[in-house]
């Protein structure tokens, strides 16, 4: 399910920061460390501050009742932040696990505040095992000194698509290419087809590439997997040359 563009998997809630510090970690083995849920917030919050993106919204979710056994035991996050007065930011998803079933992660991708929409998702991503010696932490401070330049990047190619007007024939051909491409589902052309000729949020009603995206992205907000919505951000970008 989702959560105001938080992906919560099946049986998980949505939860509070102080949530997550009072889920216990589990203790180390030879082969296995997991990695506090309070840590990997506090080492993206902080990664963010130096290099001046400040936070907008914070949103967690934990897995398995508070009087399971299996309490937090998965832990997934989304992070909006703010880089200045631009319309644009960046979401910064990650995840965390202390029971073994899948490895901690982080992603990146930035969003129209406008409308809520992501319109990339994945322009960095990187996963890694719960083993001694993963420097998770580390590889998160290290992203941020990347993503500044990369969302720059990506505003002055979304700002292009602004400006590239395309009538409804190039429109039609690019919801098909991204068909037979397999970024979307046939059965989505018609309906983001309708929502780009009458888009839900009038500041998308021109003609254009840019408003033509963000008609895929409105109709993307109700997948429901994570490995679904990066695999379909990633070949829209292809499509739009991001």
């Amino acid at each position: 399910m989702t959560s105001s563009n938080l992906m919560l998997h099946c049986g998980a809630f949505s939860a509070a920061r102080t949530d997550l510090e009072a889920v216990i970690t589990p203790g180390a083995t030879p082969t296995w460390t997991p990695i506090p849920h309070p840590e990997i917030v506090d080492a993206v919050i902080a990664s963010a501050d130096d290099v001046g993106l400040t936070v907008k919204r914070e949103l967690y979710g934990l897995s398995g009742k508070k009087d399971s056994p299996v309490y937090g035991a998965r832990m997934f996050g989304v992070i909006d932040f703010n880089n200045g007065a631009s319309e644009y930011g960046y979401s910064v998803g990650f995840r965390n696990s202390h029971d073994k079933t899948m490895v901690a992660g982080i992603y990146a991708g930035a969003r129209i505040f406008v409308c809520d929409n992501l319109a990339l998702s994945g322009d960095f991503a990187e996963k890694r095992r719960h083993i001694p010696g993963n420097n998770f932490i580390r590889l998160i401070r290290e992203a941020f000194t990347l993503l500044p330049e990369q969302l720059e990047n990506l505003t002055k190619n979304l700002d292009r698509l602004k400006i590239e007007g395309i009538d409804d024939d190039t429109a039609q051909k690019i919801i098909w290419r991204a068909a037979t491409s397999g970024a979307i589902a046939s059965s989505e052309m018609i309906p983001i087809w309708e929502e780009y000729q009458n888009p839900t949020y009038e500041e998308f009603a021109e003609p254009t590439k840019f408003n033509l995206l963000m008609g895929f992205t409105e109709k993307l907000k109700r997948y429901n997997s994570n490995t679904k919505v990066e695999q379909t951000y990633r070949r829209l970008a292809d499509l739009f040359e991001l």
